[in-house]
C-alpha cells in the first residue's frame, strides 16, 4: 500500500471519530433536555429518575473520553465539537427550576419575568438544592451598603430591604433561604460575584447562572491551555467540559464553586508557564472564593518562590481586608466546620468508631481528620521535587482530593473545583468520584444519611483506588525488573 493510501485511511478514521463525537453530543443534548423537564421537589421517585438520566449522561461522557484518549486526526475540528457541546449543554440547563408551563411560550414568559426582576419564576429547588437564594440575597444586602457577614437573612434590621420597587420579589427570595438564622459563610470573592450579578439584574436566577457558567467555561479554557503548554492533546479538556456533574451542578443548580474551579485552573496554567507572580495572585483568588485551595499553599511555595508567595499574601490580604474587623466572618465559618455533616463515608465511619471511646466523637473525628490532611499535605510538600512537574500535579490533586474525602461535609458540587487538577494530573479516580458522588442526591431528599448509599458511593471508590494503586505498583515493579535486567546485560557485556 502506498503512503497516500495509508494517509487516506488514517484521515477517514479520524473523520469517523469526529462524527462519533457529534453523535455523542446530540444524544447527550437529548438527555439534558429530559433533565430540564424534571420537576425538582423532595421526592424519592424523582431523585431516582434524575440519577437514571445522570447515569446515561456519564455513559455518553465516558464514550467521549475514550474517543479523546485515542486521539483525533484533526484536533481543531474535535475541539470545535467539544466547545459546541460544552456551551450547548450549559445553555440547555440555564432554565432548570423554572415553574412548569404547558407550552414553551409560557416558559419563555417566566424566564423574561426573571431577568427583568418582575417576579420569582422558579420553584424552590434547583436539582434538589436551594443555595441560589442565598447568593441572590447576599448580593442584595451588599448592594444596600450592608455587610452580609453581620446579618442573618431573618434579622429584623433587614426588613427594609424588602421595601423596594421589587418588594414582593425580595420577600419571596428571603423566605426561601436555607438556614435563615445564620449569616453567610461564602468568602469575599464569592460576595463580589453576588454583588456583580445583582448590579446586572437584581434577583435574576438566569443571569446569575449565566455568570457562573462563564466562569465554568473559563476553567475549561485554562485546562485546555495548560494541556497545550504541557504538549498534551487539548481534546482531553472534554473530561471537564462535558462532565455531567459540573454541568448539572453549575448550569443547573448555579453553584458558585465554578469560581474556585476557574481560579485553580488559572493557577496551574500560570505555574506551568513559569509565571509564579501571576500564579500567586490567582491562588489568592481561589482561596478567596473557596477556602479549600489553601491546602495547596505548602505544596506551591516552592513553585511560587518568594515573589509569588508575596503576591499571594498581598492579594489575599487585599481581598479580606474590608472584612477583617468583622468577627462574624470567622464565627460563621466555625459553625460550618464544627457542626455541619453530610455525605462523608469516612467521617460517618470514624464518628461511629469514636462514639465508643469519646464523649464528643464528632469533635474528635474532626481533629483526627484535620491532622491527617495536614500531615499528608506537609509530607507531599517536603518530598516535592521542583523540577518534576508531573509529581507536583499529582501531589496537588491528591492533596485536594484527600481534603475533600476526609471533610465532614461533601456536597456533590464540591467535586467541581477538584476536577481541573484531576484532568491535568490525569488522576482518573476523581473523575470516577464525580459520577459516584451523584448518589448523594438520594440523601438530599430529606438530608438524612443512608448507610446503603454511603456504602456504595465510598465502597466503589475504595475498590477503584485499590485497583489503581495495584496497577501503579505492578507497573513500577515491571519497570524495576526491566532496569535490573538491563543492568545485568550491560554488566555482562562490559565483562566480556
Amino acid at each position: 500500500m502506498t503512503s497516500d493510501g495509508i494517509l487516506l485511511i488514517c484521515s477517514s478514521k479520524a473523520q469517523n471519530k469526529i462524527w462519533w463525537l457529534v453523535t455523542l453530543l446530540v444524544l447527550s443534548e437529548a438527555v439534558y433536555l429530559a433533565v430540564f423537564k424534571v420537576s425538582f421537589v423532595h421526592d424519592n421517585s424523582l431523585a431516582v429518575r434524575f440519577l437514571a438520566l445522570t447515569g446515561v449522561l456519564f455513559v455518553l461522557y465516558g464514550a467521549a473520553c475514550l474517543l479523546s484518549r485515542e486521539g483525533f486526526g484533526r484536533e481543531r475540528n474535535a475541539l470545535f465539537v467539544i466547545a459546541a457541546g460544552a456551551l450547548l449543554f450549559r445553555v440547555t440547563l440555564l432554565g432548570v427550576g423554572v415553574n412548569s408551563h404547558p407550552d414553551a411560550l409560557g416558559t419563555l414568559r417566566g424566564l423574561r419575568a426573571d431577568v427583568q426582576g418582575e417576579s420569582v419564576a422558579h420553584g424552590h429547588l434547583f436539582l434538589f438544592d436551594d443555595d441560589l437564594w442565598r447568593y441572590l440575597w447576599d448580593g442584595h444586602v451588599s448592594a444596600a451598603g450592608l455587610n452580609p457577614y453581620q446579618y442573618s437573612p431573618n434579622d429584623p434590621n433587614l426588613g427594609r430591604l424588602s421595601d423596594t420597587t421589587q418588594g414582593r420579589l425580595w420577600s419571596e427570595i428571603r423566605s426561601r433561604i436555607n438556614h435563615p438564622d445564620l449569616p453567610t459563610v461564602y468568602p469575599p470573592l464569592a460576595q463580589f460575584v453576588f454583588r456583580f450579578a445583582h448590579w446586572i439584574a437584581p434577583g435574576s436566577i438566569v443571569v446569575f447562572k449565566s455568570i457562573v457558567c462563564l466562569l465554568d467555561l473559563m476553567a475549561a479554557l485554562f485546562i485546555a491551555l495548560t494541556l497545550r503548554a504541557m504538549n498534551c492533546a487539548m481534546t482531553a479538556v472534554v473530561l471537564y467540559a462535558w462532565n455531567p456533574l459540573a454541568i448539572t451542578m453549575i448550569a443547573g443548580s448555579g453553584h458558585i464553586d465554578a469560581l474556585a474551579a476557574a481560579a485553580i485552573a488559572a493557577t496551574i496554567y500560570f505555574l506551568v508557564r513559569k509565571k509564579p507572580k501571576i500564579a500567586g495572585i490567582t491562588l489568592a483568588l481561589a482561596v478567596a472564593s473557596k477556602l479549600a485551595p489553601l491546602m495547596l499553599l505548602f505544596l506551591m511555595i516552592k513553585r511560587l518562590r518568594w515573589r509569588g508567595t508575596a503576591m499571594f499574601l498581598v492579594a489575599l490580604l487585599g481581598i479580606y481586608l474590608p472584612y477583617s474587623s468583622v468577627a462574624s466572618v470567622w464565627r460563621n465559618l466555625g459553625v460550618y466546620v464544627y457542626q455541619w455533616q453530610f455525605n462523608s463515608g469516612w467521617f460517618h465511619a470514624l464518628n461511629w468508631l469514636l462514639s465508643f471511646i469519646a464523649s464528643d466523637p464528632s469533635y474528635v473525628a474532626r481533629v483526627v481528620s484535620g491532622s491527617i490532611i495536614l500531615t499528608v499535605t506537609l509530607w507531599l510538600a517536603l518530598h516535592d521535587r521542583q523540577g518534576i512537574l508531573e509529581q507536583f500535579l499529582s501531589s496537588a490533586a491528591t492533596t485536594l482530593g484527600l481534603f475533600l474525602i476526609v471533610n465532614p461535609t461533601i456536597m456533590p458540587w464540591y467535586v467541581v473545583w477538584l476536577l481541573p487538577l484531576a484532568v491535568i494530573a490525569r488522576q482518573q479516580i476523581w473523575i470516577y468520584f464525580s459520577a459516584l458522588v451523584c448518589l448523594s442526591v438520594l440523601m438530599m431528599v430529606d438530608w438524612r444519611p443512608r448507610l446503603a448509599v454511603l456504602g456504595v458511593e465510598y465502597g466503589v471508590l475504595l475498590i477503584l483506588a485499590c485497583w489503581k494503586w495495584y496497577k501503579i505498583r505492578a507497573g513500577q515493579n515491571r519497570l524495576d525488573a526491566g532496569q535490573k535486567q538491563g543492568q545485568a546485560f550491560f554488566g555482562a557485556a562490559y565483562e566480556r
